[in-house]
C-alpha cells in the first residue's frame, strides 16, 4: 500500500500480491477509482488485484487494512 496526496485528496494504491482473493477494510468515505464505485467499508481484491482509493483529506492519513 502507498498513499499519495494532492491538495485536498489522498490517493491510496492497494495491491494484492497473492494468489487468493484479499478482503480489505477501507474508510467509509473512500471512492474506489479503479472500479468507479464506493466500496462501503470493504472490498475484495482478486488475486493480483489493484485498487485506487480516493479519500478527502481530513488531517489524518486514511487507515486501510486487511478485513477479517
Amino acid at each position: 500500500m502507498v498513499t499519495c496526496c494532492s491538495e485536498d485528496t489522498d490517493y491510496t494504491f492497494v495491491l494484492n500480491r497473492g494468489t487468493a482473493p484479499l478482503p480489505v477494510a477501507v474508510p467509509q468515505d473512500a471512492v474506489d477509482l479503479s472500479r468507479e464505485g464506493i466500496p462501503d467499508g470493504f472490498l475484495t481484491l482478486p488475486r493480483y488485484g489493484v485498487a485506487v482509493l480516493a479519500t478527502s483529506q481530513t488531517g489524518a492519513v486514511p487507515f486501510i487494512g486487511r478485513a477479517s
